[in-house]
């Protein structure tokens, strides 16, 4: 009867290992990548922002068309 039971002759470990060793550079790469977009956003928004063209001080915005139209019932 001894014959006939399967054991699992594979270290535990083994697979583990195999595992890390594996997803540690997709890790590292993906690290990497986010650390490299945050350091471009970091030096982007510390440049001072430079104004184009003359300052407007005194600037309305008019509609064309003003729609008057009647105001809405309620009906109960």
């Amino acid at each position: 009867m001894q014959g006939a039971v399967l054991r699992d002759t594979k270290r535990a470990g083994r697979r583990n290992r195999l595992v890390a060793a594996l997803t540690l550079p997709a890790v590292i790469l993906v690290w990497f990548v986010g650390w490299s977009l945050y350091y471009i956003g970091s030096r982007i928004s510390a440049k001072p922002k430079q104004q184009t063209g003359k300052p407007s001080e005194n600037v309305s915005l008019i509609p064309a068309i003003v729609v008057h139209g009647e105001p809405l019932e309620a009906s109960a």
